[in-house]
């Protein structure tokens, strides 16, 4: 089956970041439902990037941002019950794929992240269906220290892009088909349909190219 084909290579990736316990307890387990998840992420990412020519084995040998969403589908399931292996999930995907997304966050189906290095997604991050992010993409907390409990990270809506090294900073909210330019910082709400870029955040007009998100 598909789901266990991506499954596998997932471990086999993650391997050499895992004690060998953990691995056995992992293949111990149905993950059917997470690696159905990670199937649709796989072939979002395969219809929005035709760099490794559609063939779906060359992706999952080679590219380490999907390992990386993959990770996160495997640490989400566990996240309820067993927080402890999640956070081992998480942690040898980062060391792996230099991508950090916290078993604690909510993304929603066909999540892509692209290049991906240096992205880190916060525990109570909210992220709808169908959202690309890209490298040195920070989903944060408003505070360096002394966060407190309860939702600190930000709500994405659905078909939301983000440019490479944006920051969404804080509880906001960023609504459905927003597109925030590359070196943007985020620190309010964003309406649907909305443009953004710069520092701090200037919005623009909404027949902006989308292009401009991969340049």
């Amino acid at each position: 089956m598909r789901e266990q084909h991506i499954f596998h290579y997932t471990l086999a990736r993650l391997a050499p970041f895992l004690e060998r316990a953990t691995l056995e307890v992992l293949s111990e387990r149905d993950f059917s439902t997470a690696m159905g998840l990670a199937g649709e992420d796989l072939a979002a990412l395969i219809e929005s990037d035709p760099s490794h020519r559609g063939l779906e084995q060359c992706y999952l040998e080679t590219c380490s941002p999907f390992i990386a969403v993959a990770t996160y589908r495997l640490a989400h399931a566990c996240w309820p019950c067993e927080p402890m292996l999640a956070m081992k999930l998480c942690h040898a995907a980062r060391v792996a794929t230099s991508v950090e997304i916290h078993p604690g966050a909510t993304i929603g189906r066909c999540f892509v992240v692209d290049h991906g290095t240096g992205t880190v997604i916060g525990e109570t991050t909210v992220i709808g269906r169908d959202c690309t992010i890209l490298n040195a993409v920070l989903l944060g907390s408003r505070r360096m220290n002394a966060n407190q409990p309860g939702k600190r990270h930000p709500t994405l809506g659905d078909r939301v892009s983000v440019g490479a090294y944006s920051q969404l900073l804080g509880n906001i909210m960023i609504g459905d088909d927003v597109r925030i330019h590359p070196w943007s910082v985020i620190t309010r709400d964003m309406l649907p349909f909305e443009r953004a870029c710069g520092v701090p955040m200037n919005p623009l007009p909404q027949d902006m190219p989308g292009s401009i998100l991969t340049q």
